[in-house]
């Protein structure tokens, strides 16, 4: 870590993947207006963080807002917002890329917010002594490493020797196992390619599981895109001293959601008000968002009403069930053994159906058998 020559103390928030915007498309219309508007109050918060902490910059690592859903109502939201008399620096990822039509290009941004507008490094100096080094995503998808072929950014130049910190939005390798199937990789990196790279420290977007790590952190996204999301997220509050050495960093929430997820077994519920009660039982303990996943075998003669049962979170700021994990006790060994009966050729047939996999020919017997039955919760099962 080399000294910083400054003599007070740099403080800067950092913040990434807040996706203002975002259409979540789990909820209804007016759950999904909710969730944007909280994504819109913890931008605010973030700004009054930074103000009450005396940070010298606020950093954004990218994700600000999802560029297919882009709005000039949310350009002058964000316009004013950012509007707050300090140094906003702005490296886009791969949600907000930048091009001729994204925000970054469109909105009225104030004169001291300066977004990176290429994918290369570039110098921001922040105060004497100290500077910011971004790179931005300028597609959607394919973006190549920011370090990878390249030699050090920060080398034998005006910059070395004073505090450089890298700014920008990227999968870790070593971290990306961890983000689930759904994220993809952009601008791939190792954790020591920024110390190589001549940096001192590096802020992240991109995995939304907060990580501090030895180069870089990820603050993880500061307001809940998911149910259940671990880890401790929010805005990164980091505070370098004059005499060098690795930051010390605190994360604070800023997020006005709690969102969490919990696992309700009915597999010994008799009726569907058994199941009914075990889903508001669960509810009366939690508040803000809350999804249920239902397991278990149910019995065949249950039935799961789904408004009903959607019902019983009718007092929290929003609800989800899913009943994607539960299927029907069936005694197939029964069923096939069964003379002249329809419902024995079916099952037997899908027994024989060489082209279904296990999970793929459960779930044709289960759909099938409860048609038989013509039972109306079938949307249930699918």
């Amino acid at each position: 870590m080399a000294d910083f020559p400054d003599p007070a103390a740099l403080t800067v928030l950092m913040f990434a993947d807040l996706h203002l915007e975002r259409q979540f498309a789990w909820a209804d219309a007016g759950a999904a207006s909710r969730r944007r508007l909280a994504l819109r109050t913890t931008l605010e918060n973030v700004v009054e963080l930074a103000l009450a902490e005396g940070a010298d910059a606020i950093l954004c690592g990218g994700d600000l807002y999802e560029d297919e859903f882009f709005s000039p109502d949310l350009a002058h939201f964000v316009a004013s917002t950012l509007d707050c008399g300090l140094p906003v620096l702005c490296a886009a990822g791969n949600h907000d890329h930048l091009s001729r039509s994204s925000l970054y290009a469109r909105a009225p941004l104030p004169r001291l917010v300066n977004v990176f507008d290429a994918p290369t490094f570039e110098r921001f100096e922040l105060v004497p002594g100290a500077s910011i080094w971004g790179a931005s995503h300028v597609t959607a998808s394919g973006t190549a490493g920011f370090f990878d072929g390249r030699g050090p950014v920060v080398g034998a130049s005006e910059a070395a020797g004073d505090l450089n910190l890298g700014l920008f939005h990227g999968s870790e390798r070593a971290g990306f196992s961890f983000e689930g199937a759904d994220k993809s990789p952009h601008a791939p990196f190792d954790g020591p390619q920024v110390a190589a790279a001549g940096f001192d420290y590096a802020f992240v977007g991109h995995h939304h599981h907060p990580v501090a790590g030895e180069h870089h952190c990820y603050p993880g996204n500061p307001d809940p895109l998911e149910f259940g999301e671990t880890g401790e997220r929010g805005a990164v509050i980091a505070r370098f001293s004059a005499g060098g050495g690795a930051p010390t960093l605190t994360t604070h929430a800023v997020g006005p959601t709690s969102a969490q997820a919990v696992t309700v077994d009915i597999s010994n519920a008799r009726h569907s008000t058994e199941v009914h009660r075990q889903v508001a039982d669960v509810v009366a303990t939690h508040q803000g968002w809350l999804r249920v996943d239902l397991t278990g075998a149910l019995h065949p003669d249950v039935q799961l009403d789904l408004a009903q049962l959607q019902s019983a979170g009718a007092d929290l700021d929003g609800f989800l069930v899913r009943t994607d994990r539960v299927h029907r006790a069936f005694d197939l060994d029964a069923i096939r053994t069964e003379e002249s009966s329809v419902r024995s050729h079916f099952v037997r047939l899908a027994d024989a159906a060489s082209e279904l996999d296990e999970a793929e020919r459960a779930r044709v017997v289960e759909l099938g058998l409860r048609a038989f039955e013509n039972r109306r919760d079938l949307e249930a099962l699918t």
